[in-house]
């Protein structure tokens, strides 16, 4: 299983930092608790000093009967998230796998203490698939890596097929792997959506100590597959990632790496056409003529009205003569239109923000149409492949 070409993030519930702690030889459940929460709150910061210092803080807590199950567990999960948090930041792959092994390490620990924690399990695959990424040109050390990932994700897929967690680590096996050794992109997906049913119908579990992230993760994870596809869903991609940063605010990599991502491929576009409602055509051809250069040619657009477009630079001037003064009530004067990469994404972006559709998309020699109002009224055309 390989990671995501822009790291995973993932997280749970977030609360302030951890305070100072309690003066006590004894390690101290309620203590652990806020350190569980403060690392998580690090994680959707990308905050990597504190992600560091709170698995150090955990330490005394895995030689504690009750608490080292939960000890091992959060501090490999502290790992993990370093580890894809550096990755974003541009680490040196050396350094992130280094962060890897840890995680894993904690979570074998972690088995050694309650072999059937499913908990600990899912990490142990999460840290198994990122290691084999990381020695791919090694094959017979990654063969080691995804032969125990295989095995283990198998037993999980059977003993918690309903754990959202599985299903973050599952579907992304199922995502990078080939189709002739068992992937399958379209299971990957259906796997997030059912998962992110089941989470918005779960209740809040009860044990702080007990992982319980998943849902706002799973929705990060089916934007960011969305938008990855061989035809990328971008619409799907926008809605999944904002679904995401609604449930957690905070999430660094959501607001500050993903939805960019989205959002310039949703609306990048560049200015096409500029159509003008026309009252006097001889004037305006004439002064455009002889100001700009522009030649115009007659196009019939429909309704017996006979057009003239002209190309001025890299836009396409649009004279549409108005039949009488009435028109002035139902066509804005002026109507651009853009060039955009994805029609149907761009309608979507628009409707979120206030805007109205038109025209839906139709598809001509080629190439889609479709008009959109702005929040303001103005009629927008939008062009794409």
């Amino acid at each position: 299983m390989a990671p995501l070409r822009d790291a995973v993030l993932v997280g749970c519930l977030l609360i302030g930092p951890a305070t100072t702690p309690p003066d006590s030889s004894r390690p101290d459940r309620a203590y652990l608790v806020r350190l569980v929460t403060s690392v998580q709150d690090a994680d959707y910061r990308g905050d990597l000093p504190r992600l560091r210092s709170v698995a150090a803080e955990m330490q005394p807590y895995t030689s504690d009967t009750a608490l080292a199950s939960a000890a091992h567990y959060w501090r490999g999960f502290a790992h993990w998230r370093h580890a894809l948090n550096s990755l974003n930041d541009g680490a040196p792959p050396d350094s992130v796998d280094l962060d890897f092994a840890a995680a894993i390490e904690e979570f074998r620990q972690g088995l050694r203490i309650d072999p059937a924690d499913v908990e600990a399990q899912i990490g142990l695959a999460a840290g198994l698939g990122n290691r084999a990424y990381f020695h791919l040109r090694a094959p017979a050390r990654a063969a080691g890596f995804l032969n125990e990932l295989r095995l283990l994700l198998a037993h999980l897929r059977e003993v918690a097929p309903d754990n959202p967690r599985m299903m973050f680590v599952a579907s992304t096996s199922l995502f990078w792997t080939p189709p002739d050794r068992g992937g399958d992109r379209d299971q990957a997906l259906a796997m997030l959506e059912r998962g992110i049913r089941i989470s918005a119908g779960r209740p809040a579990g009860h044990d702080p100590l007990a992982p319980s992230w998943g849902e706002a993760e799973l929705h990060m994870l089916l934007a960011w597959f969305s938008l990855n596809l061989a035809q990328p869903d971008v619409a799907s991609a926008l809605g999944h990632a904002e679904a995401a940063l609604l449930l957690r605010p905070r999430w660094h990599y959501v607001r500050d790496n993903l939805l960019p991502q989205i959002r310039r491929r949703a609306g990048g576009g560049r200015l096409s056409t500029l159509a003008f409602r026309v009252h006097r055509m001889d004037a305006m051809l004439a002064f455009y003529r002889e100001a700009f250069g522009v030649e115009f040619r007659e196009v019939n657009t429909g309704g017996g009205l006979v057009s003239r477009f002209g190309e001025l630079g890299n836009i396409t001037l649009k004279f549409v003569p108005i039949r009488d003064a009435t028109d002035f009530e139902n066509f804005p004067v002026h109507q651009p239109g853009i060039e955009v990469p994805d029609v149907k994404a761009a309608l979507a972006a628009a409707q979120k923000h206030g805007g109205k559709v038109l025209d839906p998309p139709t598809k001509d020699r080629g190439r889609t149409h479709a008009s959109v109002r702005d929040p303001d009224g103005n009629t927008l055309e939008l062009y794409g492949p």
